[in-house]
């Protein structure tokens, strides 16, 4: 996973655990914060310069602790600016084709659902007159 941050901003991560105590170590930034089950716990800092590093877990937690490993990208407030955009555009639309689909099922349900309606109305009109 990457986390990509504007350079000079104030930034807040919630850090937390599922399974056991785990560490969130940002080392060219001399910053960690233990990540503790079922504990969110605010880790404040504000990158100075543009970067790319690693991201670790500072705690030897079990067997895959060496493949928790992800990529912080400190970034100009512009390229934040335009990546931040994208990505809010691009979840946009994927939300909003899921809400079409999601209303178009909908409406083939209560289609559905009114015609059987008509169908046993027909029915009981045709037993009602004695057919």
């Amino acid at each position: 996973p990457i986390l990509k941050v504007p350079v000079g901003e104030p930034c807040i991560l919630q850090v937390t655990s599922t399974d056991v105590i785990h560490g969130y170590a940002i080392v060219p930034m001399r910053i960690q914060q233990d990540a503790i089950p079922g504990t969110d716990i605010p880790m404040w800092f504000r990158p100075l310069k543009e970067l790319e590093t690693s991201v670790v877990c500072a705690q030897l937690c079990g067997e895959q602790h060496g493949d928790m490993v992800g990529i912080m990208q400190v970034v100009s407030k512009g390229a934040f600016t335009s990546w931040s955009e994208e990505q809010s555009s691009a979840a946009y639309d994927r939300n909003s084709k899921a809400a079409a689909a999601r209303e178009e099922a909908e409406g083939d349900a209560e289609d559905g659902d009114a015609g059987a309606a008509a169908a046993s109305g027909t029915e009981a009109s045709s037993a009602a007159l004695g057919s």
